[in-house]
C-alpha cells in the first residue's frame, strides 16, 4: 500500500476513535447525565411529602427510632398506602413518557429494587434518608451503569485522598494518594482533572457504608443530619432560587444541603436529585422504615 493509501487508512482510524470517544466519553469519564437525558418528570408543582398516606400515627412512630431490625419488615409490606411498588411506578411513567427512554426507566427501576435494602439498612444507621441514598447512587452511576460503578463498585463518586506530599516530586501518581480502609486501591478516571483518583471497593456494601460515614463524620456534610435527620415528613425553608421555592420537603432540603456542601459541582446536581425522588416516589422507602415501628 502506497504512502498515500497509508495515510488515508490511519485517518479513517483515528477518525473513528475520536468519534467513539466523543459520544461516549460518559462511559469512559464516568460523568453525572445532564437533566435532559434523565427519565425524569419535570414538575415541582405536586410535591409530597408522603406523611399525607402515613396517617395520623406517624409523628408517634418516628419518636420510636430506626433500627436494624426494622428493615427487613419495612420491605415485607408491599400492600401498605405509603408502601412502593414498582408496577405502580411503571404505569405512572408509561402515562407520561410513552415508549420514551424505556430501557433507561427499567434500568432506574432495576436499581431501586437491587439497591433499596442497602440505602434502608444505612438509613437506620445513620437518619440520612434512604430517598436521598438511592437518587444519588442512581445519579452518580446511571443506575448502575456507569465506570466507575462496573470497575470499581463506586457507587457515589467518592474520590481517593491526597497525601500531605501530595505533587512533592513535581509529578501527579498513585503514590499522590491514599484511600479509606474501607477501599483496596485508587482507580484514575477523569472528573474534574485528568489524575482524578476514585475509591475501589470490594462490594457495592463497602460503597453504600463510605457513603454513610462521608456524611455523617464530615464537618462539611453532618450538618445536615442535625438539621434535617429528624424532619422525616416535614417541609422545610430554603433558600428560593434552588427549586423555585421556600418551602419543599425535607428530603429536597437534603438535596440542596449536599449541593450546598459541595458534594457535586453541576449546577443543576439538587434539581436532578429531586426530580428523581418525586419521578420515582423514592420517599415512599424513607415512610416503610418507619411505619415499620409499628407493632415492633
Amino acid at each position: 500500500m502506497d504512502k498515500i493509501g497509508k495515510g488515508f487508512l490511519y485517518g479513517i482510524m483515528f477518525f473513528f476513535a475520536g468519534y467513539t470517544l466523543f459520544h461516549h466519553q460518559n462511559f469512559f469519564r464516568g460523568l453525572v447525565p445532564s437533566l435532559s437525558d434523565l427519565p425524569v418528570i419535570v414538575n415541582l408543582d405536586n410535591f409530597k411529602t408522603g406523611v399525607e398516606l402515613a396517617g395520623q400515627d406517624f409523628a408517634t412512630l418516628l419518636e420510636k427510632g430506626w433500627n436494624h431490625s426494622n428493615v427487613r419488615r419495612s420491605l415485607s409490606q408491599p400492600h401498605t398506602a405509603w408502601a412502593w411498588q414498582r408496577s405502580a411506578i411503571e404505569a405512572k411513567l408509561h402515562d407520561h413518557f410513552g415508549a420514551r427512554q424505556a430501557a433507561q426507566r427499567q434500568r432506574f427501576l432495576d436499581y431501586i429494587e437491587q439497591y433499596a435494602p442497602l440505602a434502608l439498612s444505612e438509613m437506620a444507621q445513620s437518619r440520612i434518608p434512604a430517598s436521598v441514598t438511592l437518587a444519588q447512587g442512581i445519579l452518580e452511576t446511571n443506575a448502575g451503569d456507569s465506570y466507575i460503578a462496573r470497575a470499581a463498585n463506586n457507587h457515589f463518586g467518592i474520590k481517593c485522598y491526597k497525601r500531605p506530599d501530595y505533587k512533592a516530586d513535581g509529578i501527579i501518581d498513585d503514590r499522590d494518594f491514599y484511600h479509606h480502609q474501607l477501599a483496596y486501591g485508587c482507580l484514575q478516571m477523569k472528573d474534574d482533572h485528568v489524575w482524578d483518583r476514585f475509591h475501589k471497593y470490594h462490594t457495592v456494601e463497602h460503597s453504600y457504608r463510605h457513603h454513610t460515614l462521608l456524611l455523617t463524620q464530615e464537618s462539611r456534610y453532618n450538618w445536615m443530619i442535625r438539621e434535617y435527620g429528624h424532619l422525616v415528613g416535614q417541609y422545610c425553608q430554603v433558600e428560593p432560587h434552588w427549586l423555585g421555592r421556600d418551602t419543599v420537603p425535607y428530603y429536597a432540603a437534603w438535596c440542596i444541603g449536599l449541593k450546598k456542601s459541595g458534594y457535586a459541582t453541576s449546577p443543576q446536581y439538587a434539581r436532578k436529585l429531586t426530580y428523581i425522588i418525586q419521578t420515582y416516589e423514592l420517599w415512599r422507602f424513607d415512610y416503610q422504615l418507619i411505619m415499620s415501628n409499628n407493632n415492633s
